[in-house]
């Protein structure tokens, strides 16, 4: 006669941790399905926004000589400039590539490195030295990789 009392308590609470799980997927499946979302808008946004290429100083003298060259013949002081001055300057006093967006100010300097939804903090490597970044995900070539302008101290960095 218990027996039947205990298997029958066993088998509700089976049901309730079945409806249970049934829920905890639905949601998780939401949130990743609308994560991707997020990212797949964010890359879009990524790929609209001009990128930055790093030039020597010989080329950056040669591409301003032709910018002088170009503004010299038209004569038009009107206060007019051209399309590529009319575009916004970074916000924050920084920049975008393909790869990242960053902020800066006298003391503090902000990446921001989107991944692809569902990773964990333990799948992404962040390495800051004293003067490199190094930023990605386990087991893939990393996405940020490089020497800082300046030296920092790895324990005052947080990520």
């Amino acid at each position: 006669k218990h027996w039947k009392v205990g298997q029958k308590k066993r088998a509700e609470i089976q049901e309730k941790n079945r409806i249970a799980d049934e829920e905890r997927k639905a949601k998780a499946e939401e949130k990743r399905r609308k994560d991707e979302e997020e990212y797949k808008k964010r890359q879009e946004e990524m790929a609209s926004r001009p990128k930055v290429e790093e030039v020597t100083e010989e080329e950056a003298e040669a591409i301003k000589a032709k910018k002088e060259a170009k503004e010299k013949p038209e004569g038009e002081d009107d206060g007019n400039k051209s399309d590529e001055d009319k575009e916004p300057p970074p916000t924050g006093n920084g920049g975008a590539t393909d790869k990242y967006t960053w902020t800066q100010t006298l003391g503090a300097l902000e990446v921001f490195v989107p991944v692809r939804p569902g990773l964990k903090a333990k799948q992404l490597v962040c390495d800051i030295g004293i003067d490199t970044l190094k930023v990605g995900v386990k087991g893939e070539p990393p996405i940020l990789d490089g020497k800082l302008h300046a030296k920092v101290k790895p324990d005052d960095c947080m990520w």
